[in-house]
């Protein structure tokens, strides 16, 4: 591609009378063009990254069996701001519709589908350039089994696949358990300190999850013989762990806090350490109830016969359901509210003052905390969520859709279901980032626009011209892309121009092919420069690029 014809870097307005989709694409780098009839094009660098990401992300999905579907983008006008669990529902009904027509028996499974759509995220942040952006484009994968090992395996490929795409991209990634109301899932995460996500990570053996749903290690140790007997004190205005600590002169780990819960049509009382924080998110899964709220005052009141903030376990109505987290088990003598107002009581013991019902897991996991899997202290990281990999209730659907299947035995049984996805836009954003110099990003040959810039530094000498011209065919006959910079500007403007491009390899066409006869190739990523004939120049690219 020339440069003389398609780059324009000092372009800031369309030529007059012609309309132009977007003004980002009149940025110094983009690449504008006017076709045979007249009508101009734009070929942003952007636009040709993101198409080699897409294409890595192909190849690693058809490597496992997938196949590519296109499916009816549904309005988003449907949906406000955010909605991304409905969209999502949107789309699975769409793909089982399409399955519905064609899978009959387990002898059709597995069966993996894919396609590519562009969808706004959750929580824009312009501010962050390509990793906030207010649209997307995303690659959206479904994989539908006949019974839970098919769907272990198909979760295992598929996660592989991604993790593989992400390699070729230059996006070094780690794998995270994190939590949705349905489910565990794992979410493909690149570390970055504006990242949206708040991980824990193990040093020691790679654990590595979500901070909301992450899972705590079992305390050990037996719980101390009781040395007190309840006593209510008087706490005026005391409705929090910080008040009452400093009122009774007390550590926040002697307390013990009651928080009141509506789980479908029943009231659920949970109950942590004073310096721990209730996770709903385990609550919910330790519940097996999606449907959960924190109950509201006039609900509070009525049961337990207190305010808002003095509410404790202790003569809770038999109906309530009482959870308490593993390390209220390890703990005695302690102090809770008392269900009066401006009253707590202290000396409180399980099983001799209350019953719990069952012990879980509950409270949120903090940076320090024991790793669950090696006991080593977690550290705290933010990452971006790149893609992911969730299980799927096909049967009943995150829109309520239902499809079945004739199983081995003759019967019919519900199909099993996963879906991945994968943000290329976040994913190039993230290969800029991890890929970035101090004049511009190198990016990795496997997704730059180009794989060679080739500058001709002394266009007003037709003798260095027509070798760059020759070399520059000879390059795109050999079968490089290759961007070729023959425009009339100074050398100084061309070298800051192919900074900010970022393609890999750099060949100087000047006075050294006239007295020497070499042109400098020089390999951006390894700082490295050599003086090749240039009849050589197409084996040594494709021999370092393919």
């Amino acid at each position: 591609m020339r440069a003389s014809a398609f780059f324009a870097p000092t372009l800031r307005q369309p030529p007059q009378g012609v309309a132009l989709p977007g003004q980002a694409f009149l940025l110094r780098g983009a690449f504008a063009g006017r076709l045979p009839n007249g009508a101009y094009v734009l070929l942003p660098l952007g636009a040709r990254v993101l198409q080699g990401i897409r294409r890595l992300a192909t190849q690693a999905l058809q490597g496992i069996g997938g196949q590519q579907i296109i499916l009816p983008s549904p309005s988003e006008a449907q949906f406000d701001a955010g909605e991304e669990s409905a969209r999502q529902a949107a789309r699975f009904r769409a793909v089982l519709q399409t399955l519905a027509a064609g899978v009959r028996s387990y002898k059709d499974l597995p069966l993996l589908l894919y396609d590519f759509a562009t969808a706004p995220p959750s929580a824009p942040k312009p501010s962050l350039g390509l990793l906030g952006g207010a649209l997307s484009d995303l690659l959206s994968l479904y994989s539908f089994c006949s019974d839970g090992d098919q769907l272990a395996c198909a979760r295992r490929r598929v996660l592989a696949a991604l993790e593989e795409a992400l390699a070729a991209c230059g996006v070094p990634c780690l794998n995270a358990q994190t939590w949705s109301e349905a489910s565990e899932e794992t979410a493909l995460v690149w570390e970055h300190p504006a990242g949206t996500m708040q991980l824990l990570h193990c040093q020691g053996c790679g654990w590595t999850a979500d901070v909301r749903g992450a899972s705590c290690r079992t305390p050990v140790g037996t719980r101390p013989t009781p040395k007190e007997e309840a006593t209510e004190v008087v706490t005026p205005g005391a409705t929090t762990v910080a008040s009452v600590t400093a009122m009774l002169s007390v550590s926040s780990d002697r307390l013990v806090k009651t928080l009141l819960y509506k789980a479908g049509d029943a009231f659920v009382a949970a109950l942590v350490r004073g310096d721990h924080e209730l996770d709903e998110r385990k609550l919910v899964r330790a519940l097996g109830q999606r449907e959960l709220r924190m109950a509201n005052s006039a609900e509070i009141e009525r049961l337990t016969g207190g305010p808002v903030g003095f509410s404790g376990p202790v003569g809770l109505p038999r109906s309530i359901l009482v959870l308490a987290d593993h390390a209220v088990a390890l703990r005695s003598d302690f102090i809770v509210g008392a269900n009066q107002a401006d009253k707590h009581l202290t000396g409180v013991n399980l099983d001799r003052d209350f019953k719990v019902q069952a012990f879980a897991d509950l409270h949120q996991a903090m940076p320090g905390d024991p790793c669950p899997s090696c006991g080593v202290a977690l550290a705290a990281k933010q990452a971006f969520a790149l893609g992911g990999v969730e299980g799927l209730d096909a049967a009943a659907g995150p829109g309520g859709s239902g499809h079945s299947v004739q199983a081995k035995d003759g019967s019919r049984t519900d199909l099993r279901a996963l879906h991945a996805w994968l943000d290329l836009t976040l994913v190039m954003g993230a290969a800029a980032e991890a890929h970035a110099t101090d004049v511009g990003v190198v990016w990795p040959a496997s997704i730059a626009p180009f794989e060679a810039h080739l500058l001709l530094l002394d266009p007003s000498n037709p003798e260095i011209r027509a070798a760059a011209d020759l070399l520059s065919d000879g390059l795109g006959q050999g079968g490089l892309t290759v961007l070729y910079d023959d425009r009339d500007e100074r050398a100084g403007v061309k070298f800051h121009d192919a900074d900010l491009c970022g393609i890999p390899y750099l060949l100087l066409v000047g006075r050294r092919l006239q007295e020497e006869g070499v042109v400098e190739v020089r390999a951006r990523a390894a700082a490295q420069e050599r003086q090749v004939p240039p009849a050589e120049v197409l084996a040594l690219l494709r021999g370092e690029l393919r």
